[in-house]
């Protein structure tokens, strides 16, 4: 126990090798597995794809597109907000997510293959009138 906690971790996985008593096993057949503790990965395995995309720089600008993305809806109050669970606007936000995606789909424009920038392209389309619509609602 460190010096001023209130609880002390105990690390109870099983490592290779480990025969105490007070670990819990780990599967050991076919038959075992989906029962219990999921096996743990080998470190022979491939990263998945996601890790793989945020390895280079077009992984990355992608997952903040993504992301202002959905915060644009949610700022436009067409979606709600998953940490209120609450319908919220302030088209101000919208329009600051929305402009900083179309700036993220033009440096990813040279980047992509025509399939993905039309997709890219409609995407921002359909945020930019719909904020059109919910500041034509908000004045109107």
């Amino acid at each position: 126990m460190t010096e001023g906690s209130d609880f002390e971790i105990i690390d109870r996985r099983k490592t290779q090798g480990d025969t105490s008593p007070d670990k819990p096993e780990q599967p050991t057949s076919q038959a075992d597995e989906g029962h219990g503790t999921p096996p743990t990965p080998q470190p022979q395995e491939k990263p998945g794809p996601q890790q793989i995309r945020l390895s280079d720089i077009n992984g990355v600008l992608s997952l903040c597109i993504g992301l202002l993305h959905e915060h644009a809806w949610q700022c436009l109050g067409l979606v709600t907000n998953p940490a209120t669970q609450q319908i919220q606007q302030d088209l101000e936000q919208a329009r600051i997510a929305i402009d900083a995606v179309g700036a993220l789909v033009e440096l990813l424009h040279p980047r992509v293959p025509e399939g993905e920038q039309r997709e890219l392209q409609a995407l921002i389309a359909d945020l930019r009138m719909n904020f059109v619509e919910q500041k034509n609602r908000q004045s109107g």
